[in-house]
């Protein structure tokens, strides 16, 4: 079952990286209460910064699920497949999820004939151009579609709140190494509350902070852990 799946996998990051997936209209529904216009992000090209790249790197290696220095297919088949372990009663975000997932790999792979090979350098590069593309608009990209859509499939029991085992499985799905100490730093950065738990808004601004801003004092800095120098 599992060669199958990553099977359909490679089949769908084949159609993604050869640019033949039909863009999708995709719904975004409005986050409960005020303050969704906070999305936005500062400046539309800012500059580039040695703070903001040793964020992406870090992700870039959480996301290098075998740590062999790229994220190929075995990395999206395994990610794919952990997210797909989660129970939710919407089957159909969670592969509308997979298809972000997708197009946000093309957008990161800048040599079709190569196939699915995404080096550090060219993360980095092709998502600081993304955030020069992007500018304000944050809310209307595929990284808004990534925060919502996940936080509504690690949200199991429905609640519209994230605790921090849900929270934990973020970790789980990233292949990340001692996943439930990560994740308890960085559970701990972002409820600033301290009531325990993440509201959606709480989740997709900590997306923003992460991949939109320079500034080290956000919450959403340790949205995929700790990072050193």
């Amino acid at each position: 079952m599992e060669k199958l799946y990553c099977g359909l996998a490679g089949l769908l990051l084949f159609v993604a990286v050869s640019r033949k997936t039909m863009c999708e209209e995709r719904s975004r529904k409005a986050i409960a209460g005020n303050g969704e216009d906070r999305f936005a992000s500062n400046d539309s090209c800012p500059t580039f910064t040695q703070f903001w790249r040793r964020k992406i790197s870090h992700y870039f290696r959480e996301r290098d699920a075998d740590d062999d220095g790229a994220i190929t297919e075995r990395d999206y088949c395994e990610v794919a497949k952990r997210f797909d372990e989660i129970r939710t009663d919407n089957p159909a975000v969670k592969e509308k999820l997979r298809r972000t997932i997708l197009q946000l790999t093309e957008i990161l792979t800048n040599d079709a004939d190569r196939g699915l090979f995404i080096t550090e350098d060219t993360m980095i590069a092709s998502l600081y151009n993304q955030r020069c593309k992007i500018g304000k608009n944050v809310k209307r990209s595929l990284f808004y579609d990534l925060a919502y859509d996940s936080f509504t499939v690690l949200d199991e029991n429905g609640d519209s709140l994230l605790d921090k085992y849900e929270y934990a499985r973020l970790f789980y799905c990233l292949c990340v190494d001692h996943y439930k100490t990560v994740a308890n730093r960085s559970f701990g950065a972002l409820d600033r509350d301290r009531n325990g738990r993440l509201t959606r808004s709480d989740y997709i601004f900590a997306f923003r902070d992460y991949f939109f801003s320079d500034d080290p004092t956000r919450p959403g800095t340790l949205l995929f852990g700790p990072f050193h120098d």
